[in-house]
């Protein structure tokens, strides 16, 4: 009968045993070597302290030896000098013992450490044939595999890079992953620049993007600034061409380093709260496509940022007077969401004709106090109007009125606009159920209603 040979499973379980006798056995080893150096070293200090106590004698004689001399008898220096010359002997024996045990133990410890490394890389190799036998049994084509990647990438909006996260946790686990992960531009076309960042990191992440659109972020905050030097700059705008959304929440002067230049392909832009906006322009020559911007920025002018207002199609403004944010909806004829910010809640002059805004689908409004949300609606006329969202931002001095909803204003906006609205969401507003059903009585349309954070 012919032998049957071992598989590979047995190999490996053969192989990994015969690793795990070695490294038990240089384990042993060291063990040995460091008892018997530590012992060595106790040894060696005793003698030390034997050979001080003898320098003494010499140094400083007793009064019986000052004694004995002064008679005439022989003095006992000779046996003295006779112990330190065989105690030297003897610790000069022992060091050199003990230096070849260190030695002895250093180099042990070098081969468990090369041990070690190499099988850990035979784990590694034998977890990527593992995974590739894995991919051969379930036979999915390579753009398969690189879809289901995509939906391991974080949920953030732009992807700072770490190890631990796709899609640079992809390339650890096998060649076969590495390769589809590497030869995924879509897996790269996101990318957060927060933190100091190897100029070699960026550029390999921008060439595996391939010639996707991108999503970049760049927040530099004060003290970083020395990092983010030109070539970092010039690394970064060598893709500007295919930039789709950017977010900057830098100084003016790193600002302007990046946003002084024409972006072909760049859709959404949005500014920090670090971002000095007095002085943006942000002109359709140079800004074609631009169709969303984002400002956050305590301050802003909105009269005094140069933007392609006739094209914009997504707005979002923070701490803009009611005044201001009617100025702003008024130059964005084509906008389908727009999310405000209430700085203030006085009373302003109403315009003689509701702002018509014919495209206009989704409507937020936030504000310190409820019921200052109607006079924005009252401004209006939004007859695509699908989605309304209120919500109240609590300060340390408001008193009261803060759950105080615009329902009358709501019922005439719809009325007065004959949209169908389909949700409301209320977020930090104390409704109670009785109020939903009649909510949903007077406006038919709503299919929705959402309570946050009450």
């Amino acid at each position: 009968m012919q032998p049957v040979p071992p598989n590979e499973d047995q190999s490996s379980c053969a192989l990994k045993d015969t690793h795990d006798d070695e490294r038990l056995s240089l384990q042993e080893q060291i063990s040995t070597l460091e008892i018997r150096g530590s012992s060595l070293d106790q040894i060696l200090q005793e003698k030390y302290r034997e050979k001080v106590k003898l320098c003494d004698q010499l140094l400083k004689p007793s009064f019986m030896q000052r004694t004995r001399s002064r008679l005439g008898f022989k003095s006992q220096h000779p046996s003295v000098h006779g112990q330190l010359k065989a105690l030297a002997a003897d610790i000069e024996d022992r060091e050199n013992i003990l230096r070849s045990l260190i030695q002895n133990l250093d180099s042990a410890r070098a081969v468990l450490e090369s041990h070690n490394a190499r099988r850990e890389q035979e784990r590694t190799d034998e977890l990527s044939r593992v995974n590739q036998r894995s991919m051969s049994k379930l036979k999915l084509p390579a753009e398969l595999w690189a879809e289901i990647f995509f939906f391991c990438l974080p949920a953030d909006d732009f992807i700072l890079p770490h190890p631990s996260d796709a899609p640079l946790l992809l390339c650890q686990i096998c060649r076969a992953w590495r390769d589809i992960a590497l030869n995924t531009p879509h897996l790269w076309a996101s990318l957060s620049i927060r933190r100091p960042t190897r100029k070699t990191c960026i550029k390999s992440w921008m060439d595996r993007s391939g010639e996707v659109p991108l999503s970049l972020e760049v927040s530099i905050i004060h003290f970083m600034e020395p990092t983010f030097d030109s070539t970092v700059s010039r690394l970064i705008l060598s893709t500007k061409d295919r930039w789709f959304r950017l977010r900057l929440d830098l100084s003016e002067h790193l600002m302007s380093a990046i946003i002084n230049h024409s972006f072909p392909m760049l859709h959404t832009i949005q500014f920090g709260p670090m971002c000095s906006t007095s002085s943006i322009t942000l002109d359709s020559t140079r800004f074609p496509r631009l169709r969303a911007i984002h400002l956050v920025s305590d301050g802003v002018q909105a009269e005094a940022v140069a933007l392609p207002w006739d094209k914009l199609t997504h707005c979002s403004f923070c701490w803009l007077t009611l005044s201001q944010h009617i100025e702003v909806l008024r130059k964005c004829p084509r906008l389908k969401s727009y999310q405000l910010h209430l700085a203030q809640s006085c009373n302003v002059p109403q315009p003689p004709l509701p702002i018509a805004l014919s495209f206009l689908e989704t409507l937020a409004i936030s504000a310190s106090i409820g019921s200052a949300m109607g006079a924005v609606l009252t401004c209006l006329e939004l007859p695509a109007l699908c989605h309304l969202r209120f919500a109240v931002v609590p300060t340390p001095y408001l008193v009261g009125g803060a759950n105080s909803w615009p329902q009358e204003q709501v019922l005439s906006l719809v009325e007065r606009s004959s949209c169908n609205l389909e949700t409301i969401t209320f977020d930090s507003f104390a409704l109670s159920h009785e109020d939903l059903v009649h909510l949903h009585g007077i406006i038919p349309s709503l299919r929705s209603i959402e309570l946050l954070d009450t």
